[in-house]
């Protein structure tokens, strides 16, 4: 945080922001858990180091094409079972 005065709702943004961003980062952390490992996953073997989360799902760092949505990690493949 910047040395300055604290602005109206800026303060609540200065207690709370580190929690957020740790909650978010531990659950794309979640996210990277279930998919690294899943061999027909568009981002099978990622780091959590190496995804971005973008437009709701995991996205390799510098290659649009591998991308996959937080909806299709949650799918069920129907021939595994």
């Amino acid at each position: 945080m910047p040395n300055s005065m604290q602005e109206g709702g800026s303060g609540l943004a200065g207690s709370l922001g580190n929690a957020v961003h740790i909650a978010c980062s531990n659950l794309v952390k979640a996210f990277v858990d279930l998919v690294k490992d899943d061999e027909q996953s568009p981002v099978h073997g990622c780091t959590f180091e190496n995804v971005i989360p973008v437009n709701g799902g995991l996205r390799i760092t510098g290659d649009a094409t591998r991308f996959e949505t937080y909806a299709d990690v949650f799918k069920i493949d129907a021939n595994c079972c």
